[in-house]
C-alpha cells in the first residue's frame, strides 16, 4: 500500500490497520551526527534513540475514522501520530521515565 508521502505532504494513513512489519533501511543521518556529538562530549548525555520505534507505529491515527466530516472531506493531511492511547509520545514517555528512574541503579 502506498500511503502517498509523509502526513504533512499528502500522505494518508486510511486503508493501515497493522503495524508495519517491514525492515527500515540506514538511519536517517542526523541521529549519526547526534551520536558522535555525544561521544566527543565530556558530560554524559543520554540519547533516547525513539526513530526505529516511532517508525512501526502506525496504528498511532485517526485517519478518516475520527469524525465523519473527515471522512467525506479527507483533505489529504492527517497527524498519524498522536491518536490512540497510548499512543506513540506515550511510549516515548515510558522510555524516558523508566530511564530517569532506573539511571545509573543497574550500573
Amino acid at each position: 500500500m502506498s500511503s502517498g508521502g509523509q502526513w504533512n505532504t499528502g500522505g494518508h494513513c486510511k486503508e493501515a490497520s497493522q503495524p508495519i512489519n517491514a525492515t527500515f533501511g540506514i538511519r536517517p543521518a542526523k541521529n549519526g551526527v547526534v551520536e558522535e556529538v555525544i561521544r566527543q562530549m565530556k558530560t554524559p548525555v543520554t540519547f533516547l534513540n525513539v526513530t526505529g520505534l516511532s517508525n512501526y507505529r502506525i496504528d498511532g491515527h485517526p485517519s478518516v475514522y475520527g469524525r465523519k466530516s473527515e471522512k467525506s472531506n479527507f483533505s489529504g493531511v492527517q497527524d498519524c501520530s498522536h491518536w490512540c492511547l497510548p499512543g506513540v509520545p506515550d511510549s516515548w514517555n515510558e522510555l524516558l521515565y523508566y530511564h530517569l528512574l532506573f539511571n545509573g541503579r543497574t550500573k
